[in-house]
C-alpha cells in the first residue's frame, strides 16, 4: 500500500503537507495500520502535516474499519480530515462535508471558506443533518 522508500526519499525540509486518501477511489484500496502509523512517525519526525481524506471509509464490505492517521496519538494537531455526504449517504452533487482540525486552523480555514465559498443552501444543510441523525445502517 505505501512504498515507504520512496516516501521517506520524497521528504524534504521543504515538506509541509501530506495527503492521505484511504480507502482511495478508484481501487478501493485500504492502508494497513502499520503504514499510517508510519506516516504519522513521518510526520512527527519532519514536522509536516497530513491531509487526510477520509470520504470513502465508511464504505466497508469486510467490517474491517480502515486505519485513519487521525486517531495514531499526537496526530489530531498536526492533521485535517476531511470528509463528506456524497459517499456514505448518496449526496453525490451537494457539495456538503466537512473538516476536523485544531481549533486556530479552523479559525483561519473560516475566513476562507466565508469569502470563497458563501453558503450552503438550507435544504442541503438540512438534508446533511437527517443523515447524521438518521438510521446508520
Amino acid at each position: 500500500s505505501l512504498q515507504r522508500d520512496a516516501l521517506r526519499g520524497a521528504l524534504s525540509s521543504r515538506t509541509k503537507l501530506l495527503v492521505l486518501n484511504s480507502p482511495n477511489n478508484p481501487t478501493g484500496g485500504v492502508m494497513p495500520q502499520a503504514d499510517v502509523e508510519e506516516v504519522a512517525r513521518l510526520a512527527k519526525e519532519h514536522d509536516f502535516w497530513v491531509l487526510t481524506d477520509e470520504i470513502y471509509t465508511r464504505l466497508v464490505y469486510d467490517g474491517q474499519v480502515p486505519a485513519s492517521v487521525f486517531t495514531v496519538e499526537g496526530m489530531r494537531e498536526r492533521s485535517v480530515l476531511v470528509d463528506g455526504f456524497s459517499k456514505t449517504y448518496c449526496m453525490t452533487g451537494w457539495r456538503l462535508g466537512w473538516m476536523v482540525m485544531p481549533a486556530w486552523l479552523a479559525k483561519r480555514v473560516e475566513l476562507l471558506l466565508v469569502h470563497s465559498v458563501g453558503c450552503t443552501a438550507t435544504f442541503t444543510q438540512a438534508a446533511g443533518v437527517a443523515a447524521l441523525t438518521g438510521p446508520q445502517s
